[in-house]
Parts: structure tokens; sequence; C-alpha cells
């Protein structure tokens, strides 16, 4: 039996690690896949949280619902904050 929450835990410690660029490298990449399964769902949802726990703006690439958009027009890039 798969055992998501190990699944749920390993996904928020990997994006944790991560740096932006490698955060955002992560959701490039998903925008171009069309497969879906469970474990892709705790992976995008460990990838939201990140994203919102680094205190980023991501209203852009989020639908009504509060999920992510997944299409390669929401290719995104890092800004540098000026402030």
């Amino acid at each position: 039996m798969i055992d998501y929450s190990k699944i749920n835990s390993d996904n928020r410690k990997y994006h944790a690690a991560c740096s932006d660029k490698e955060l955002l490298r992560c959701y490039n990449m998903e925008i171009t896949k069309q497969g879906w399964c469970t474990s892709r769902s705790y992976y995008l949802q460990s990838l939201k949280y990140e994203m919102y726990n680094r205190g980023w703006d991501i209203s852009a690439i989020c639908n009504e619902y509060g999920g992510l958009k997944l299409h390669p027009s929401n290719n995104c890039k890092l800004e540098e904050k000026n402030w």
C-alpha cells in the first residue's frame, strides 16, 4: 500500500531544501506534463505550500480554486526584490 503521508512529508522536505531557483524550476517542469496521479497532486500541493511559505506572490499562477495553473503559457522566472 502507498503511504501518502510519507510521500507528502518527503515532498515538503525536498521543496524546503530547494533554493529559490530550484523551486521555480520544479514548477516550470510541471507545466508541460500532461499525466495525472495522486502522487503528483501531493507534489504540487507541497510545491505551492513552499512558495507561500517563502512569501512569494503566486496569484498569477493560481486558479480561482487555489490550485496551480499548469499550462506552458505560465512559465515563470524569478524577479529581484527591490525594497
